[in-house]
């Protein structure tokens, strides 16, 4: 996260969700401000944008996931930057919008995660999917159970929720 926050600063808030929460693409994608609560501090997933559509999340449902300091501040930090002063502010606006304040897409942060990559000791073709992975298992590593990484992934079942962890299973 480090080689993308000074290398790709643009990208850093989008991959920290991803990583974080354990987002689908699609779910991080269609955030907009309406979907953070910061006096809860809370984040609200509740639509996925695929393809050019908006729909309800693949499970069909609503999580709201606890937003950190940490992650709070990423996330000011990102909109500071993301918007200028100027800007109308709007509960519209897309959180990890696309630079014509669209939506994303997968090949958007492709380049400078290769990058990235490249930069490491032991360089890998990293995926948005594989954050989802990495957030599973360091729930896992935590000792989170699986009722609450099933909540946060967002998982319809447990045996779902351990398809995605490979903590622990040697």
């Amino acid at each position: 996260l480090a080689l993308v926050e000074e290398h790709w600063p643009e990208h850093y808030a989008l991959t920290v969700f991803l990583a974080a929460y354990g987002l689908r693409w699609g779910e991080a994608t269609a955030l907009s401000r309406a979907d953070v609560d910061w006096e809860a501090g809370e984040l609200r997933v509740a639509r996925s944008h695929v393809r050019g559509s908006v729909t309800p999340t693949k499970s069909d449902s609503i999580r709201l996931l606890p937003l950190s300091d940490r992650l709070r501040m990423v996330l000011e930090g990102h909109l500071r930057r993301t918007y200028p002063e100027d800007h109308i502010t709007s509960a519209e606006d897309l959180l990890f919008p696309n630079r014509d304040g669209n939506y994303r897409t997968p090949s958007s942060v492709s380049r400078a995660w290769r990058d990235v990559s490249s930069r490491m000791e032991h360089p890998w073709e990293l995926k948005p999917h594989d954050l989802r992975r990495t957030c599973s298992n360091l729930l896992r590593l935590a000792g989170a159970g699986l009722v609450t990484a099933q909540a946060l992934l967002g998982h319809s079942s447990n045996e779902m929720s351990l398809h995605y962890s490979h903590v622990g299973m040697e």
